[in-house]
């Protein structure tokens, strides 16, 4: 004879084990997000604190000694002419703190964090505060985050690109392609040498395009969406200054 509902003790009924709550581990997700971006900042801000060194003195000088903003891409010509560094420190003035000269750079820095961890975090959680912890400590990226020079943003750009483009070729929103080309063109007016990061993400578009015939004509919309303005924006600044650009050794 079978044992009553009442007499099975509840000892006897196997526990299964309690599920983990899924908004708190958001909860402390996010929280370990805001935890890596401040203290990114504070290294940054921290490192930003000094003396000039040699690069940035140069940058200062072709900054105040140019009459016009216009004249920073027009006229000065020179591979030390970080555009977007020259024209903020060219609007600032010749007699400010030396940490406010770097405020772009140091922002750019933990934007750069930031753009990590949304990379990141597309694959998992785990991804996501692991990048931002490894580029948040990175002794290159302080350096660069921490210079009134071109490279800080310039590494803040061709990261922010490679996430658009990655969510441009795969849902191809106008909004999205429109955000990329206008990254990419202050890629190119942070320094130059995105050049490199961008022939990379030009090659990605192509081979995506090649290898996907069943969405070719969305993929060849979202090319000419993407690439079409900061390819003729890179055309204009051959003609006005790279092709007459000395080098200061």
């Amino acid at each position: 004879m079978l044992p009553s509902t009442s007499s099975v003790k509840s000892a006897d009924v196997p526990q299964l084990p309690a599920e983990t709550d899924p908004r708190r581990t958001v909860t402390w997700t996010a929280v370990a997000y805001a935890v890596i971006l401040a203290a990114s900042a504070v290294l940054r801000i921290c490192a930003a604190r000094g003396d000039f060194w040699l690069d940035e003195i140069w940058s200062w000088l072709i900054a105040v000694s140019v009459p016009r903003a216009s004249d920073i891409v027009t006229s000065v010509h020179h591979d030390n002419n970080h555009y977007l560094n020259t024209l903020f420190i060219h609007l600032l003035g010749p007699n400010r703190d030396l940490l406010t000269y770097r405020i772009p750079s140091v922002l750019a820095g933990v934007g750069t964090v930031a753009v990590a961890v949304l990379i990141g975090r597309r694959n998992s959680r785990l991804e996501g505060v692991t990048a931002g912890l490894l580029t948040g400590s990175s002794y290159l990226l302080v350096q660069y985050s921490s210079e009134a020079r071109g490279y800080g943003c310039l590494i803040f750009f061709s990261l922010l690109c490679f996430y658009l483009l990655d969510a441009s070729l795969k849902r191809s929103r106008p909004g999205t392609c429109a955000l990329f080309a206008l990254s990419a063109v202050l890629g190119f007016l942070s320094h130059l040498q995105f050049i490199f990061c961008y022939t990379g993400l030009v090659s990605w578009s192509l081979w995506r395009l090649l290898s996907d015939p069943d969405h070719r004509r969305q993929l060849v919309r979202v090319n000419l969406l993407c690439h079409l303005v900061p390819t003729a924006f890179l055309a204009w600044l051959y003609c006005v200054d790279i092709s007459q650009m000395s080098y200061g050794g």
